[in-house]
């Protein structure tokens, strides 16, 4: 490829073209890539654009001329020229250029929010490449060279008044001296110079490369045909006679520096435009290799849904011998290839939407009439009146992900199910082992305990009756008591009547066990469910004590008259169980904030053959996303340790699958929870599904 390059004040070109010249063939120029890290695709298509744009206030530090960075590795030369092929310092500068590029596309996105923040970006990027920025201005650089001071000085003036950027020499060689580092737009020439007159002056600057293009201006007192006629023979573009019109001076300055302007801009469109010219080709025959060549199916198609063209892949992967077969047998994709047109549409749909679409899956029908599971991704491409003009994209075939996949989630779907109720049966033997070596602990305690008792309370009797026959005796006999013995007589009734009372508090306590445990009743018969309630509340009352984090809870009964319930008396109690726990824990766990921690029960018959239990507390309540998830099994929201995530499933399970019941949990947050249970009078009359929604209100 070739390489122009611009002169960095005027922008002009001195064509350096051709890999026979000074310049550099684009392939040649893979030369100055190693094995060391090279810039990034993207970040290197960034940049290059970066210095298109700036590209007239661009200079080298060190020739002095501006090169545009094009084709594949251009940039990489630029930053091996720039840091002398020192491979840590290109290294160091690939990195801060990554980075620095990253920002600069930020700072791009926020429009003119931080403008010096993008121009010290764009300084610092261009520093790297070896570029430096060069002071432009409004009209132009004009270089007045003139030996009478007052011309100067009256020049200067006027044409800075007038938006031009101006330096000036005195003389000829001064001029040569000062061109070396500023390249001017225009220079305006005395002809008449001691030393060196203006047209030696004129006749060396167009033998310079560097200064060959730039117009010259005469400015002179002769005013003969044949110094007019020489002037223009040695390069210059025009001749004002002194004295002269600062107005005639201006025009004539301004066309001229119009024309320089244009000329220069299309000779770097031209440059531009080669250069392009040159990337398109190269980029054109990369794309067409990549096409033919790829594993994946690759196609363009009309906006109305027809081929283009596609690459081989794609033919064979439909079915068909040729890319040629394909494309004339396929006039509508929508219709003839697509199991379900309007996914067609809708991906369609997409692509206008947002101008491309991403892995978009759909059926396919091949040429033989089996079908594909295909995958695509596809852009549109619009030209430069943002007119669609046609889509292109790629295409895969994931049947066998598919199929696969679907066999996946069919064995992973079965396993879980399968774990679920391994686990869900895990859990339930674990409770009945539970509540089995409960009951036997119970029917011991009952046991053991009842000994005991019955021989205090039968004792107490004769107890009292030897306790009255010595009172009696001790009067007969005429005896005055002392003060002990009068503390005795009043005393120890007392104490046999607390006795009485402490024995009859734990013959309650067993017959509790024995209640609740149900060990005569493992089979459904007709019980008191306030029997139940009853029991229950007294096996837990240890619990309803003051804590160190909350008062003593209030207990609140609202027991209406029910008749007796046929159902399965020891699982029903240890859902009561499991229900009024679950409520002390919230209770536990809220912070009270000064009120009354309360447990309230209630019992009502709602119709003959059903009856509704609530159970509610005022704690700090549930979200709704837990309450959702309460009855499922293993799910808790206590800590490790504290909590199997059973409780109320098993809870769910009796009531709900054994009882043909029906069990609700209604939580407000701040306010509390409430469960509602509602039970059938008899198994046999059980009630229909959905009808607790009636009974909210009661």
């Amino acid at each position: 490829m070739s390489s122009a390059t611009p002169n960095s004040q005027n922008g002009t070109h001195t064509n350096t073209h051709s890999s026979n010249s000074t310049g550099v063939n684009t392939y040649n120029s893979i030369s100055y890539l190693s094995t060391r890290r090279v810039l990034s695709p993207t970040v290197g298509f960034y940049l290059r654009k970066l210095i298109r744009r700036n590209f007239d206030q661009l200079k080298l530090d060190r020739s002095g001329r501006a090169m545009l960075a094009d084709g594949w590795g251009d940039l990489d030369r630029l930053l091996s020229m720039h840091h002398n092929h020192n491979d840590a310092a290109i290294q160091t500068a690939i990195e801060q250029l990554e980075h620095l590029t990253r920002a600069h596309q930020v700072l791009s996105s926020q429009g003119a929010t931080f403008p010096e923040e993008l121009r010290e970006t764009e300084q610092s990027i261009f520093a790297l490449l070896g570029y430096q920025f060069q002071r432009q201005t409004d009209r132009g650089n004009i270089l007045v060279v003139d030996d009478t001071p007052a011309n100067v000085r009256i020049l200067t003036d006027t044409l800075m008044h007038h938006g031009y950027d101006i330096c000036s020499a005195m003389s000829g060689e001064r001029a040569l001296e000062i061109v070396k580092n500023f390249v001017p737009d225009l220079i305006l020439l005395d002809v008449m110079m001691p030393e060196m007159d203006g047209y030696t002056l004129c006749q060396q600057l167009k033998e310079r490369a560097e200064t060959h293009d730039i117009p010259v201006m005469f400015l002179s007192a002769i005013d003969t045909p044949n110094d007019k006629l020489r002037a223009f023979q040695v390069g210059g573009v025009d001749y004002i006679t002194k004295p002269f019109h600062l107005d005639e001076v201006i025009a004539r300055v301004s066309q001229q520096i119009d024309r320089r302007n244009l000329q220069k801009r299309l000779e770097q469109q031209n440059f531009r435009l080669h250069a392009e010219i040159q990337n398109y080709k190269q980029l054109e025959e990369r794309y067409r290799s990549i096409f033919d060549n790829a594993i994946d199916g690759m196609f363009q198609s009309t906006p109305e849904g027809k081929f283009i063209t596609a690459n081989a892949s794609l033919a064979k992967m439909y079915g068909y011998a040729s890319v040629e077969e394909l494309c004339t047998s396929i006039g509508d994709i929508s219709q003839q290839l697509y199991v379900r047109p309007e996914r067609r549409s809708e991906f369609m749909g997409t692509v206008l939407r947002n101008g491309e679409v991403s892995d978009f899956e759909a059926q396919v029908y091949c040429k033989n009439g089996t079908i594909l599971w295909i995958s695509e991704t596809v852009r549109s491409v619009k030209d430069a009146q943002n007119n669609l003009m046609f889509y292109e994209g790629t295409v895969k075939d994931i049947t066998d992900r598919k199929r696969n996949s679907e066999i996946l989630r069919v064995r992973s779907s079965e396993l879980e199910e399968t774990l679920t109720q391994l686990r869900h049966s895990q859990a339930k033997l674990l409770q009945q082992e539970k509540m089995s070596s409960l009951g036997q602990l119970v029917a011991g305690m009952a046991h053991e305990i009842n000994n005991p008792v019955t021989f205090i309370s039968g004792n107490l009797v004769y107890a009292e009756q030897y306790f009255e026959d010595l009172v009696r005796a001790f009067h007969e006999a005429g005896l005055v008591p002392g003060d002990d013995i009068e503390f005795v007589l009043k005393d120890l009734p007392i104490l046999l009547q607390s006795i009485r009372t402490g024995a009859d508090r734990i013959r309650l306590i067993v017959q509790a066990l024995k209640n609740f445990s149900r060990l005569d009743e493992a089979e459904e018969k007709e019980v008191d469910i306030h029997q139940g309630i009853e029991s229950t509340l007294l096996l837990l009352s240890h619990r309803l004590d003051t804590t160190a984090n909350r008062p003593k809870v209030k207990v609140i009964k609202d027991l209406g008259s029910l008749p007796k319930v046929h159902c399965y008396p020891g699982l029903l109690n240890q859902a009561l169980m499991n229900l009024m726990g679950n409520a002390i824990d919230a209770l536990d766990a809220s912070t009270t904030n000064g009120k009354q921690p309360k447990l309230e029960l209630r019992t009502k018959l709602v119709d003959p053959n059903q009856i509704m239990i609530w159970i509610s507390d005022n704690g700090s309540g549930m979200p709704t996303e837990v309450q959702d998830r309460i009855f499922d099994p293993f799910f808790t929201t206590k800590g490790v340790g504290e909590g199997t995530g059973m409780g109320l499933a098993i809870s769910y399970q009796i009531i709900v699958e054994k009882h043909a019941g029906q069990l609700e949990c209604i939580s407000v947050l701040g306010k509390g929870t409430e469960f509602v249970i509602i039970l059938p009078v008899s198994l046999e009359k059980s009630f229909e599904k959905g009808s607790l929604n009636s009974f909210k209100d009661l």
